[in-house]
């Protein structure tokens, strides 16, 4: 399955994506930045919108990195992230949020 290829062709995948989580306090954020990296505004980010958004953040992210990323994000593989998936790969789970203090 999907998860096991990205974990095999990428493990450090998981990692990535935990440190981009830490950057989120609240679903606001995580849909504020969803809007600043959906740069078309098409309600979907494609693999070119989110390289360009990761370019501008302070994430030094390799494109076998990126490309674990959408992988992982694109939940019904159609090419794009939407913001359901957008939410679900950055919401912080509860262990992100504790990990913090």
């Amino acid at each position: 399955d999907i998860a096991e290829f990205v974990q095999v062709m990428f493990p450090t995948a998981a990692e990535i994506v935990s440190n981009l989580r830490k950057q989120f306090n609240s679903m606001e954020d995580v849909e504020r930045t969803f809007k600043s990296w959906d740069l078309n505004g098409d309600g979907a980010i494609s693999y070119t919108e989110l390289k360009t958004a990761v370019s501008k953040t302070s994430a030094k992210l390799s494109e076998e990195e990126m490309n674990a990323i959408f992988v992982i994000g694109d939940i019904d593989q159609n090419g794009e992230i939407d913001l359901n998936e957008f939410k679900r790969l950055m919401m912080p789970t509860s262990s992100d949020v504790v990990a913090k203090f």
